[in-house]
């Protein structure tokens, strides 16, 4: 037994009804530690809280999956320990315990147009629930989508580690971001919305059968930002087939029509015309400060998470992935007028 699972264990002791349970790694991000739970009264999902989170983000979750459930809008929900917490401390690490959707799946990529269109109709779905509610956030994540200071903290990383074994070859990279983000004109919305935060395609859960798209996960994320962020990031991430751990990533319009489609036919009348006009810029922004990030970390090594199955090291697998999505912005960039017709339509209806 791992320490990891030594600590688990212990913090299901903190919870009703959790005795002789059996644990399953469960794959997605690489940010959480993520447990499925299995025990006589059914099934349950543990995560340890990394911690660039604090623990009042529970309280966040808590507000807004109760107005979802309100709502009628599935949603994981937050178990209380036995003293009623929202999470278990064991040694300093949150742990938490989230109910189960059962019958659902998470994917790595958007496998067709039916998909794409369907996990659009989701987050319109989200949006739409959640703009009645008035949230103050008790956490809240700093420079999210400030693309000035990621851009600002590559060049401070170039500067501060030219000794680094892949400094070269990173060095280049960062020039082409550098420059592509001097070129940028469009600006960013003053509106912010309440929304999900982080909607790449493994946090929408589809049935296990079907295309169909059921609800959101990994709500540590939950903010007021921009549209143009929150569904220029889910575009990044469902209209690039090749995936994010590989060079030559490239931007499907046919994806990108279903998606934006499926969105707007959910929560057209929720979206401002600025707003929609934003779009058609957002997933080349989120392209490029996402390339900007990877690239900074393939120096530092401090921050995103990395794959040692694939990679033989964070290095490595941060440059690979700053790569594919600077190529992702060439590939969006080169169709912008395409994109800016299809949202034209979709928005139109």
């Amino acid at each position: 037994m791992t320490d990891v699972e030594a600590s688990a264990l212990r913090a299901l002791a903190a919870y009703p009804d959790m005795q002789a349970p059996k644990l399953s790694v469960m794959s997605g991000g690489l940010l959480n530690a993520t447990y499925q739970v299995d025990v006589p009264r059914g099934r349950f999902v543990l995560q340890s809280l990394n911690k660039i989170f604090r623990p009042e983000v529970n309280d966040d979750i808590e507000a807004i999956t109760t107005h979802l459930a309100e709502k009628g809008v599935p949603t994981t929900r937050l178990v209380r320990t036995l003293d009623g917490a929202l999470c278990a401390d064991v040694d300093g690490t949150c742990w938490r315990v989230l109910t189960f959707v059962a019958g659902t799946r998470t994917v790595s990529r958007v496998q067709d147009a039916a998909m794409a269109s369907e996990a659009g109709a989701l987050v319109g779905r989200f949006h739409l629930a959640v703009s009645d509610l008035e949230h103050t956030f008790k956490f809240s994540r700093l420079n999210v989508h400030d693309t000035q200071k990621h851009m600002a903290t590559l060049e401070e990383a170039i500067s501060e580690h030219r000794a680094h074994r892949h400094f070269e070859p990173v060095q280049r990279l960062a020039a082409e971001i550098l420059l592509a983000w001097r070129q940028w004109k469009a600006k960013v919305p003053e509106k912010k919305r309440l929304v999900h935060g982080d909607l790449k395609i493994s946090n929408v859960l589809f049935d296990e059968r079907t295309s169909r798209a059921v609800c959101l996960i990994d709500l540590d994320t939950l903010a007021y930002m921009p549209l143009m962020h929150e569904l220029g990031d889910a575009w990044r991430s469902w209209c690039n087939p090749i995936g994010e751990d590989a060079t030559e990533t490239r931007f499907d319009l046919g994806l990108f029509r279903a998606a934006a489609n499926g969105y707007m036919n959910a929560a057209r009348r929720f979206v401002t015309h600025e707003e929609a006009e934003s779009l058609a810029h957002g997933t080349a922004l989120i392209a490029l400060e996402l390339s900007a990030r990877f690239c900074a970390d393939a120096l530092r090594e401090s921050y995103f998470g990395w794959n040692a199955a694939k990679f033989a090291d964070r290095s490595t697998h941060n440059r690979v992935r700053a790569e594919g999505q600077f190529n992702l912005y060439r590939s969006v960039r080169a169709q912008q007028a395409d994109i800016e017709r299809i949202l034209r339509e979709a928005y139109a209806g």
